[in-house]
């Protein structure tokens, strides 16, 4: 029987503008989703510039249905953003995805493992465009480690529903009756949670 989780988002300047935070309940995954006009704030936060994966956002060329999606890691999230504000290959998206640890136990290792397989895992979405260039194969990880990196990527695809990413996930991990979420709801709000029952 699957459990029920709490998902808990953070408006963190209380509107839909200003991107909020991501957590769920007993995991140790952080997320942070903004909007790239907005991203300059971001550099304050502490989190920002931990070991950890990053998504960005961008529209599908002649496809208004589908998103494209690049997905990157790096041991400072933050300086490698600001590369990427000045790469004339992404120079179009406008949203981006942090994700970090909470107890700072991501290494470099674990983040290239959950980056080649989320990329391995979009690039066989039909609603989502990959703007990778190269699919990354990486699992030089101890057994125990990738049992741990598993279970971090469950918590999210959990997650990616509500952050608009639709993906076909592993089936103990698909949940056909997550309802279509808004990433900036209307209304503002400075802390909004809610619970999903799976």
């Amino acid at each position: 029987m699957k459990k029920s989780k709490t998902i808990k988002m953070f408006l963190a300047e209380g509107c839909q503008s200003g991107g909020f935070t991501v957590e769920i309940m007993n995991w140790t995954g952080h997320l942070i989703v903004s909007p790239r006009s907005n991203l300059h704030k971001l550099f304050n936060r502490e989190e920002i510039h931990r070991t950890g994966l990053y998504l960005l956002f961008d529209k599908a060329l002649g496809n208004p249905e589908k998103i494209a999606l690049y997905v990157g890691e790096s041991d400072n999230v933050g300086k490698r953003l600001k590369q990427h504000l000045n790469n004339s290959d992404l120079k179009t998206w406008d949203k981006v995805c942090i994700i970090t640890s909470k107890d700072r136990n991501l290494t470099k290792s674990h983040v290239k493992y959950l980056e080649s397989e989320i990329i391995n895992l979009i690039y066989t979405s039909k609603n989502i465009v990959m703007l990778n260039r190269v699919t990354p194969k990486f699992d030089y990880l101890p057994e125990s480690d990738i049992s741990d990196m598993n279970i971090f990527l469950e918590y999210l695809y959990t997650v990616f529903p509500f952050l608009n990413i639709h993906i076909t996930t592993p089936p103990d991990h698909n949940d056909s009756n997550v309802a279509p979420f808004t990433p900036f709801p209307k209304k503002n709000s400075l802390n909004s949670q809610f619970s999903q029952h799976r």
